[in-house]
């Protein structure tokens, strides 16, 4: 887990404001429920400063603010690595029973802590 590699162009990307990276690692997400807070462990598929792609076990619902610690481990990082952002849940797949949901959301603000690790652990 941890280990981050430029995620190809497609024609997709060429829309996108900010660049996207693989990058396999624990998302706490957090989002109100009525009266409480919920949280879902979930796992990064890819990330930007401007959002993620995340594989969730529970579907969360769609334009859902929620906030996020994503945690970056592994490779040369001695400690982990925390980045917190606030977004909303832009879109929503299923996938087979099994594997969950994948779930991309958008962040209110670009995570600009992030922009420095992502473009250094890309070379």
């Amino acid at each position: 887990m941890g280990t981050i590699h430029d995620v190809a162009r497609s024609p997709d990307s060429q829309r996108r404001k900010y660049r996207r990276f693989c990058l396999r690692c624990a998302v706490l997400v957090e989002f109100s429920s009525g009266d409480a807070v919920r949280e879902v462990q979930t796992v990064s598929w890819n990330v930007s400063i401007g959002g993620l792609l995340l594989e969730s076990p529970f579907a969360l619902p769609k334009a859902q603010p929620v906030s996020f610690t994503l945690t970056v481990d592994g490779g040369s990082i001695v400690r982990p690595i925390k980045f917190l952002g606030e977004g909303k849940v832009v879109r929503v797949e299923s996938h087979n029973p099994r594997a969950g949901f994948a779930v991309a959301v958008e962040c209110t603000h670009p995570i600009t802590q992030m922009e420095d690790y992502l473009a250094d652990s890309a070379n």
